[in-house]
């Protein structure tokens, strides 16, 4: 609500700030990208049962992607689980098992503050092999970003959703 001051009409605000946007997409394949709206600037991502065909190895990160093509280095990227810690450079944050028929939980938020630097916080939770991760990410990228990257690695997904609200 806003009012231009005493004795004048009370008149509603237009809302800033809400949603763009969500999307759930099927977790198959080698990768899934769900493109960014171009007013976004926050998105929430949830990893809903997510499962693998096999172990996938290294590269199984959310990253961004930059004129269709997935940026693969240059991330600040630490996680702390209850395994130990770890840094990385390839993605946002892991969302891979090392251990085949794991299932994984999970929800992140991404957010641009400003430019091209887009900043990530959240958790998983892989269940079979009873593991929860923290994991905080950071990345400049040398243009806008368009869309997000769910990579399976040497692997493939099997089952599961990925699910996007966007924000302005």
């Amino acid at each position: 609500l806003t009012s231009n001051g005493q004795g004048s009409a009370v008149t509603w605000a237009d809302p800033t700030g809400g949603m763009v946007s969500e999307t759930t997409v099927s977790a198959t394949g080698s990768s899934v990208v769900v493109p960014i709206p171009a007013n976004a600037r926050r998105a929430t991502i949830v990893i809903n049962d997510v499962s693998y065909t096999g172990i996938p190895g290294s590269l199984t990160d959310i990253q961004l992607s930059v004129g269709g093509v997935p940026v693969t280095s240059g991330y600040n990227s630490a996680l702390m689980s209850s395994t130990g810690t770890a840094t990385q450079t390839e993605g946002l944050a892991s969302i891979g098992v090392s251990t085949a028929g794991t299932v994984i939980y999970g929800m992140y938020e991404l957010v641009n503050p400003f430019g091209n630097t887009w900043s990530l916080n959240g958790q998983n939770f892989r269940i079979g092999e009873d593991v929860f991760m923290n994991q905080v990410g950071q990345i400049t990228l040398a243009g806008a970003a368009d869309g997000i990257v769910f990579s399976a690695g040497a692997s493939t997904f099997d089952a599961g959703s990925f699910t996007v609200m966007f924000y302005s």
